[in-house]
């Protein structure tokens, strides 16, 4: 009996030492799990090596790890130097017995698809409208084009419709990324049926016809704010258009501004990348 009572007291002292070392590792384990955290940088000390940021009813302080990644806009290997009060920003970090220790620092990077509603390119300006709001962008120096046709802010028109991934910066919104996903084609007009809100096209032999997108942009005189109504029968015009299993949606209709629209050529059909 003696025996047994000493067997029970080993198993149960075994089992309690158990569930310590496995209570101890989860603790370990969820120390060590990476998390995130996004909000503006507060204050940036180099000489502590860390950074402070502000968010909406706290502030947290990071220690930079050593191989600390750092990604500001198109820069992915930026330097703590380049980070500054201001930026919006997501860490991830791990939390080792309090203190929260920062893997990786990335500028946050927003998306916004709108149309074009104006445009400077001597100040590098854009500003989208979506829903019936604008929104300004400053164009980056580095900016990357993934447009239908050409590569810079210059090849941008006025009604066209864009996604703009950007990043905010005490309250400006610079882009860093523009793309077009839009095929184009030219073409007289040979019908319009505003009861379908459709426009129908001839180029040579061929005929295509577009169903308008509800914020399809008719740009008259350089605006965007023009109607089906302002077309005319045999205008030449281009057309940007998404095809989406045979449907051609039509994003964008302007006069053709070029001596190879007014001929009617056809652009042929880019895919952006991502």
């Amino acid at each position: 009996m003696k025996t047994n009572m000493l067997r029970s007291l080993f198993v149960i002292a075994a089992t309690a030492a158990a569930l310590q070392i496995t209570a101890y590792a989860g603790v370990d384990s969820q120390a060590k799990k990476d998390t995130s955290s996004t909000g503006a940088i507060a204050a940036v000390n180099t000489a502590n090596h860390t950074v402070t940021l502000k968010q909406f009813l706290r502030s947290r302080t990071f220690h930079l790890e050593d191989n600390c990644a750092i990604w500001i806009g198109n820069k992915r290997f930026a330097t703590m130097g380049e980070l500054r009060p201001g930026l919006q920003v997501t860490v991830t970090y791990q939390n080792m017995d309090g203190v929260l220790v920062a893997k990786a620092i990335e500028q946050q990077r927003k998306t916004l698809t709108g149309s074009i509603k104006s445009m400077d390119a001597a100040e590098r300006c854009l500003t989208l409208e979506q829903r019936k709001l604008s929104h300004d962008f400053k164009v980056a120096g580095d900016c990357q084009f993934a447009l239908q046709n050409g590569k810079s802010l210059n090849d941008l028109k006025v009604g066209q419709k864009v996604t703009v991934y950007y990043v905010k910066d005490c309250g400006l919104s610079t882009a860093e990324k523009i793309v077009n996903p839009c095929t184009s084609a030219t073409g007289k007009i040979e019908a319009i049926d505003a009861l379908s809100a459709s426009v129908k096209t001839k180029h040579f032999m061929s005929s295509k016809s577009f169903s308008l997108a509800s914020d399809c942009k008719v740009v008259i005189n350089g605006k965007s704010d023009g109607h089906l109504r302002d077309l005319r029968l045999g205008e030449p015009v281009t057309i940007d258009y998404r095809d989406v299993n045979g449907v051609l949606i039509a994003t964008r209709i302007a006069p053709s501004d070029t001596a190879n629209e007014a001929a009617g050529a056809d652009l042929d059909e880019y895919t952006p990348d991502n």
